[in-house]
């Protein structure tokens, strides 16, 4: 959610095929299609960080239409309503879960999508450096996964 308004990016169509669509969604106003993200992508990871949304990961379709790991990542700008690539995925984070923590990305677990192998790893997207750094790994398989972060208040941290 970026200003009131939902954002859906990717997925999948009804012959399985991936996409590589951006609408938006709005309650009162419906639907509208964005500029088309770079790469076409399913099973990713999108999140907003400041004024801009980030997508990252997921599977692609290749020219003939086999599911292969996609380790493009790309960033949106709701203003210019352009997309621009930045620094890939180092392994493959299919089915992981995201969030923002502390003005950065995280992507934790996932599959590759080549050998089935489960990605156990958390990358950090740090957008001052332009950089995935490779941050820990997760203690088991973690696929189709969600996660969210919840600010408690001081006084409850005690």
């Amino acid at each position: 959610i970026w200003n009131g308004t939902i954002f859906l990016s990717g997925g999948f169509n009804s012959q399985y095929q991936c996409l590589s669509s951006m609408t938006i969604y709005h309650p009162e106003r419906g639907s509208t299609n964005l500029a088309m993200m770079t790469h076409d992508r399913a099973l990713h990871c999108m999140e907003t960080l400041g004024d801009r949304l980030y997508v990252a990961g997921g599977i692609s379709c290749d020219a003939d239409g086999h599911l292969v790991d996609q380790l493009a990542c790309e960033v949106y700008d709701p203003v210019a309503n352009s997309w621009s690539a930045i620094m890939p995925f180092p392994v493959p984070h299919v089915g992981s879960a995201s969030a923002v923590l502390e003005g950065k990305v995280y992507v934790i677990g996932g599959y590759c999508q080549d050998d089935y192998s489960d990605t156990k790893t958390v990358h950090r997207y740090d957008p001052a450096t332009e950089r995935w750094e490779n941050m820990s790994v997760t203690p088991g398989p973690n696929t189709y996964i969600a996660a969210c972060v919840l600010p408690i208040p001081a006084h409850l941290r005690q």
